[in-house]
């Protein structure tokens, strides 16, 4: 029986996540915005952003998103160093182990799935037209996903492994770029060992073209404000009252959290295939 797990990525409305929601368009398509490769710890300390300087880390010009300044992106920022990960060029993804946004991960295995969920606005006074009725103005959008080829702890990978199968992941770019700087690799080999790295199957994997929804308005619950599951999100994962929700929110912090079984993997790939026609079979899913 096939599983996933649905992780958020991407640029966010916190400055040390840029301080901004990637764009979704009047057609559904979209641009995926990653976070800024960032020192996180100064960042939460003084809310200010200081990108690192570093070698192998693609600005956001380089991951060509220009157009989307000053509106999106301000234009000051397209220099800075993204943390693109995941990154749909090679299929990577990195995590820590104890990091919650991961925290299902061990239940998943080879030809599971991951998904990637991303904040979404639509910048009406930009597109000057009316926003289509299935867009919501802010809102968690499906943007891609992974099947997965293999889950790997950095700490039981060779160097050779390491640079073979994730070069192009951003915690491997990062690590790498303080060979520059003369750190041995010894120590990043041990300050990084608890990394967990994901590989997507290369030709069963995609970023979409199309996003699809996932939730709809927001509601305050205890204090806390959170964008709430659509309907779709709630076939999926099985939520059958807003208390299944707000239970989920308040033990994992995120109401998307954990496994997707096989039925509700079901209804997410019906979903995926309605706005992007041939992609459940090119993930080898089927309906």
């Amino acid at each position: 029986m096939k599983k996933a797990i649905i992780l958020h990525v991407g640029a966010g409305k916190a400055p040390e996540f840029l301080g901004t929601w990637g764009p979704i368009f009047p057609d559904g398509k979209f641009a995926y915005v990653p976070i800024p490769e960032v020192d996180i710890e100064e960042a939460y300390a003084v809310k200010v952003i200081r990108p690192l300087i570093g070698k192998l880390r693609p600005t956001y010009k380089e991951l060509n998103l220009q157009d989307l300044a000053p509106w999106c992106i301000q234009a000051d920022k397209l220099n800075w160093p993204a943390h693109y990960d995941p990154e749909f060029e090679t299929y990577s993804y990195g995590d820590w182990h104890e990091s919650p946004h991961i925290r299902y991960y061990e239940e998943l295995q080879k030809s599971d799935y991951l998904f990637f969920m991303a904040s979404l606005k639509y910048y009406e006074k930009i597109y000057e037209r009316p926003r289509p009725e299935w867009i919501e103005s802010e809102a968690y959008y499906i943007i891609g996903y992974f099947l997965i080829e293999r889950i790997d702890r950095f700490c039981r990978l060779t160097l050779n492994e390491i640079l073979q199968l994730y070069w192009n992941n951003a915690h491997i770019r990062h690590i790498i770029s303080y060979l520059y700087d003369g750190i041995s690799i010894n120590k990043l080999m041990d300050e990084n060992k608890e990394l967990i790295l994901f590989k997507g199957d290369d030709e069963r994997s995609a970023l979409l073209d199309v996003a699809v929804p996932f939730s709809k308005g927001k509601r305050t619950i205890r204090g806390k404000t959170i964008w709430w599951p659509n309907e779709l999100a709630c076939k999926i994962l099985q939520f059958k009252t807003d208390d299944d929700i707000i239970e989920r929110e308040e033990r994992d912090g995120r109401w998307w959290a954990g496994i997707v079984e096989e039925e509700g993997l079901k209804h997410l790939w019906k979903a995926v295939e309605e706005r992007n026609p041939g992609q459940a079979d090119k993930a080898n899913f089927k309906l």
